[in-house]
């Protein structure tokens, strides 16, 4: 099993940015590999200075379509400003499914 790093991590969310949501999300999100809550495997939130914060859970760093389904899911919860799982949220899943994300499902 191959722990993906903080590079490789910051890789596929340029990839992601530019692919399924043509480069919109913001390219200074901070990723960071660190514990998170127990019933979660990422979280996303607004830093204090503004820009977004993807932190993903160590636990499945060892796991490509674990963390990318996981990575996906945090973009679009970036796309809609933190929406939670709500119309807006699954919109923005369907979009990006659509927009060619499905291939990574």
């Amino acid at each position: 099993m191959t722990h993906i790093s903080d590079a490789q991590l910051r890789r596929w969310y340029c990839k992601f940015n530019d692919e399924l949501w043509g480069g919109q999300l913001p390219k200074d999100t901070v990723l960071v590999w660190q514990p998170v809550r127990i019933d979660t495997m990422a979280e996303s939130w607004k830093l204090s200075d503004g820009r977004w914060q993807i932190a993903m859970s160590p636990s499945i760093s060892g796991f490509r379509r674990v963390w990318q389904l996981t990575l996906l899911h945090e973009m679009c919860h970036v796309a809609r400003g933190r929406a939670w799982h709500g119309k807006a949220f699954q919109a923005e899943a369907l979009r990006m499914m659509s927009a060619g994300g499905i291939r990574y499902f």
